[in-house]
């Protein structure tokens, strides 16, 4: 993918891309210079690490009063005993799904949060550890390091990965977060310098960007990018509408399923307790030690059902040929272990299927990309080799710095039908007016959704206005009647504004003997952005206005 364009901005200006994995998190960071072509560059370098990596675990320590003791590689028991911290902590994990919107349920065993602290604050302390770590970073890894930092500190703009479909209140939260760690200022900030992207989407651009995609790229080339997480399989599938510059769109509404490496840990778990049930193994802490072996070995080197792995159990040497365990280490039949991995192969090949049988004219040739972190489990590529013939490796943050500068992807599907509320007199209504119907093409380049509206107000304070968008999600066409089929639609957010503007002496009327202000204008949503966007218009003495509109998430 050769969009090697010259930066044409003014000045100085930095990019950081944060990608907040379940089991591991990374930053990639671009420095646009102008008149210079951008390069991405990966934060290879946190506090404690004993090797460059461009990831951490997601992980984050805290002691029984709730204070942070450490973060990612500060979480191991070495670095710990080195810090000198002798009273009792607990480590935390998988905080990312304390994100999930809120009507997915999940079999997960999630671990208690600290006292006092809500999933924000935890999250928070994760974001200001890793926007520290990249501002040290790249202060100590460029020439001028410091004076970038310096000029463009209050000004940094931060894309942030999710997986696919966790638009609207996860994103809110994530800003929210933000300012908590002290990355921007307040809300108004982090709305101004905060973007987002889906992980299906950023795993595409790196794809393309890397070894993956054919030179040079043929239009109408089709492709679907599967990229399996510590905790969830995202699917999306694009078309090349133009080689150069690139553009795509989507050929499907992407998936998202909890179906991540976390899933084939739980299910280990499940198998571990039950072999060594009863003895004297059968504690809390060997379980964990022999699980942690399990998925960092083990798992990962998992390739077949024919033999016996052996999983170490830390600290042990003995044997013990009734509980299977020879020489320290406990043996688990391929069988066994494969079941571990049923629940998610199951649903990898059940998302992608389903998504090449939604691609028109697509073909058993269409290639299928393999990437991220499960990505890299050998029986996760066999089984899916077998039937679906992916391939692949990668890194998001790089995709989401891609996304930020190049803007690639043209064209996406609308993921439900997206409408508001109408009433037409006194008796008839309300209805449910659709504005964008499921799988509608949508231009990602400000394509508008409009909504008009007729307000009367008495007072200015009035004037502070509220529409709330909802989605269908019944079988059928988007219905007309809302009352009658309300268990379909799902209030998606609130579009606020504050239209005192138009309330000037002028405008007002008398209307039954009352003062009033007739407040005629259009709600404009932007629904081809990966996230909701609005803005108010009305027209003044032949000239048209704009407002700022919020998009709230309840």
């Amino acid at each position: 993918m050769s969009n090697l364009t010259k930066y044409t901005g003014s000045r100085l200006d930095l990019v950081i891309a944060i990608d907040i994995g379940t089991t591991f998190s990374g930053v990639s960071y671009t420095i646009l210079r102008p008149g210079e072509v951008p390069e991405i560059a990966s934060v290879m370098e946190f506090s404690n690490q004993s090797c460059q990596q461009a990831k951490i675990p997601t992980v984050l320590c805290y002691n029984s009063n709730g204070k942070l003791l450490g973060i990612g590689p500060q979480t191991s028991d070495e670095a710990l005993e080195d810090a000198g911290e002798d009273v009792e902590w607990k480590r935390l994990k998988y905080i990312k799904m304390h994100f999930r919107p809120s009507d997915t349920n999940i079999d997960l065993e999630m671990d208690d949060l600290p006292p006092d602290m809500s999933a924000e604050d935890v999250m928070a302390d994760l974001m200001n550890y890793l926007y520290k770590e990249t501002i040290k970073y790249i202060e100590e890894h460029h020439a001028d390091g410091k004076s970038i930092v310096n000029q463009v500190r209050d000004r940094i703009q931060f894309v942030f990965s999710h997986p696919n479909g966790w638009a609207g209140m996860p994103q809110q939260r994530y800003r929210r977060c933000a300012v908590l760690a002290g990355m921007l200022k307040n809300g108004e900030e982090a709305r101004r310098r905060i973007r987002f992207v889906s992980e299906g989407e950023a795993s595409a651009l790196s794809c393309l960007a890397s070894k993956f995609a054919p030179s040079p790229l043929p239009p109408n080339y089709k492709f679907i990018v599967l990229d399996a997480g510590g905790g969830t399989l995202d699917v999306s599938g694009y078309r090349v509408v133009r080689s150069f510059p690139l553009e795509l769109e989507e050929i499907a509404i992407p998936d998202s399923r909890f179906a991540g490496s976390i899933f084939v840990n739980e299910k280990a778990r499940e198998v571990i307790e039950e072999c060594l049930l009863d003895s004297k193994f059968d504690d809390g802490e060997t379980i964990n030690g022999i699980l942690q072996e399990f998925d960092n070995k083990t798992k990962q080197s998992f390739d077949s059902v024919s033999r016996k792995y052996s999983v170490k159990i830390p600290g042990v040497r003995e044997t013990n040929k009734s509980l299977n365990i020879v020489n320290g280490c406990l043996k688990l039949p391929g069988e066994r272990i494969e079941g571990c991995f049923r629940f998610s192969i199951e649903n990898a090949i059940e998302s992608v299927s389903s998504m090449k049988d939604q691609v028109a004219g697509s073909s058993g040739g269409m290639p299928i990309w393999l990437v991220g972190g499960f990505g890299a489990s050998p029986w996760l590529f066999k089984q899916l080799k077998d039937q679906l013939g992916p391939k692949g490796a990668k890194v998001v943050a790089d995709g989401a710095i891609r996304f930020y500068l190049h803007k690639n992807v043209t064209t996406r599907l609308c993921t439900s039908s997206y409408g508001v509320q109408r009433r037409f007199g006194l008796y008839i209504g309300p209805t449910f007016s659709c504005i964008a119907k499921k799988n509608q093409k949508l231009s990602t380049f400000g394509e508008i959704n409009a909504c008009d509206y007729l307000q009367e107000v008495t007072t200015v304070h009035d004037a502070d206005i509220s529409c709330s968008l909802y989605a269908y999600e019944g079988e059928r066409p988007a219905l007309l009647w809302f009352n009658e089929n309300r268990d379909e639609f799902r209030n998606v957010c609130e579009i606020t504004a504050d239209l005192r503007e138009q309330c000037t002496p002028e405008s007002r009327v008398v209307v039954n003997g009352v003062g009033t202000w007739i407040l005629r204008f259009s709600v404009e949503l932007t629904l081809g952005s990966t996230e909701i966007e609005a803005r108010i218009k009305w027209e003044h003495k032949g000239e048209t206005k704009y407002s700022e509109a919020k998009v709230v998430y309840v």
